[in-house]
């Protein structure tokens, strides 16, 4: 994740909410050098420029990382998750975890409202984790986070356990994110929400208005009290209000940061990374999440990758190393484990068991019985070129990124190449081959 802001004078800086990343702004930019270490002043506008619109600003049906960062500052999660890894209280004061990691119990924080005045008890925590469990919410990524949920019980107004049928260590690090946070169960029984519109939670902020295509106006909870265990400030935000902007051009949404239209922005293009580090006015911030990285999922339920020697060959055909600093300009550093760095359990012994290998590709597709050329030189087994498939909305990133073509898997390798055929069926047909000729 790559953001940047203007700086500001500490004379004229206010400090902006724990919840989103930034650091202290104005609307306005000077010479004088930035001091972190001011005093914030409550008040204030704070406006950030985004990448790309939602489709739903619900985070328990969306699985937009957009969405989660607008929400995140309206939403509230059962436990914080701090930059050093380790998880402090937020909605629950204190939980237990059983040896087996299948059982989950917290105690909640007292005196939690939603901003419609709902208060925060174990059944408004039920409703929640039940809702995105349940299949007619749809849930696009928060259901993964509950992973093999078995029940969620309500214990006592403040006490819930959540069980799982397996051990299920990660609960916490999904329970900290937006896409499980807790909204009020008055408002959800109340609307269905088909337009995916309106969110009301217990967090800083609440959603003012949302206008698509345009962005989301956010208003202080003067009332706020009850922040991650992390945060240095307790209490309401400094900013009154936050703004998100929706800038989907890369040059526009820059050029709204260096005119002052906008104080922040999100996804700096990596061509413009090194322009916008030089600038004087202007901080870089480079972050990088935990979690599951971008990656290419192969399905073993379907050939060829039901053979793990063809899928071992793609993963060797693959330079990740030299197509990451080509497509990003060497700004990003290029994955090297299914989990990143700052993930819990990050296994560091991993990134050396693998890596690009155009000669195990080959030896490991001669082994799996692709041994054969058509004419145009593709693998071939019984007859059948080595074909397989994209869905189509992968494609559309890799021109969204602006990826060249080379950057699928073992396209211009030495020995190894990839053709993008006709769409089919939301799809696109991958044609592979890897060895001489």
């Amino acid at each position: 994740m790559t953001r940047v802001h203007r700086r500001a004078g500490a004379t004229g800086a206010v400090a902006v909410a724990f919840a989103i990343l930034l650091t202290s702004c104005s609307s306005t930019a000077d010479s004088t050098p930035f001091d972190e270490n001011a005093t914030p002043v409550s008040g204030g506008t704070s406006t950030f420029g985004l990448n790309s619109d939602v489709d739903c600003v619900d985070p328990q049906q969306t699985g937009s990382s957009v969405a989660a960062l607008v929400s995140r500052n309206v939403v509230d999660s059962l436990v914080a998750h701090g930059e050093n890894n380790e998880f402090t209280p937020w909605l629950a004061s204190s939980w237990t975890e059983s040896e087996d990691a299948k059982l989950y119990t917290f105690t909640l924080r007292d005196g939690v409202t939603f901003s419609d005045g709902t208060p925060l008890d174990a059944e408004a925590v039920k409703f929640n984790f039940d809702r995105v469990f349940n299949p007619a919410t749809k849930s696009a990524y928060a259901r993964s986070l509950l992973g093999p949920l078995d029940t969620v019980t309500v214990v006592d107004a403040n006490t819930v356990s959540v069980a799982f049928t397996a051990p299920y260590p990660s609960f916490l690090q999904g329970a900290s994110l937006p896409f499980l946070g807790i909204q009020s169960p008055t408002h959800l029984r109340s609307t269905d929400n088909a337009d995916c519109t309106t969110l009301i939670g217990s967090g800083a902020f609440t959603l003012g208005n949302y206008t698509k295509g345009v962005g989301f106006e956010l208003n202080r909870r003067d009332d706020y009290n009850w922040g991650p265990g992390y945060a240095k400030h307790q209490g309401a935000a400094y900013l009154e209000k936050l703004n998100f902007r929706i800038l989907p051009e890369n040059a526009t949404r820059l050029g709204s940061l260096e005119n002052g239209e906008v104080d922040a922005i999100a996804a700096v293009p990596s061509a413009d990374a090194p322009q916008v580090d030089k600038d004087p006015n202007l901080r870089l911030i480079k972050y990088e999440n935990p979690g599951i990285n971008y990656s290419i999922f192969l399905n073993t339920q379907a050939a060829p990758f039901t053979d793990i020697r063809v899928r071992q060959a793609f993963q060797s055909s693959l330079n990740s190393t030299d197509l990451v600093k080509s497509v990003y300009f060497d700004q990003l550093r290029p994955a090297d484990n299914i989990l990143g760095p700052k993930t819990p359990y990050y296994d560091a012994t991993v990134p050396g068991t693998w890596g690009y290998d155009a000669d195990k590709a080959n030896s490991l597709l001669e082994e799996a019985g692709w041994t054969s050329r058509d004419s145009d030189g593709y693998r071939t087994k019984d007859g059948k070129r080595l074909i397989v498939r994209f869905p189509l909305r992968f494609v559309q990133l890799l021109r969204r990124e602006r990826a060249p073509a080379r950057s699928l898997p073992g396209s211009d390798q030495e020995g190894c190449r990839i053709r993008l055929g006709d769409r089919a069926r939301g799809h696109r047909n991958a044609i592979g081959s890897c060895g001489e000729g």
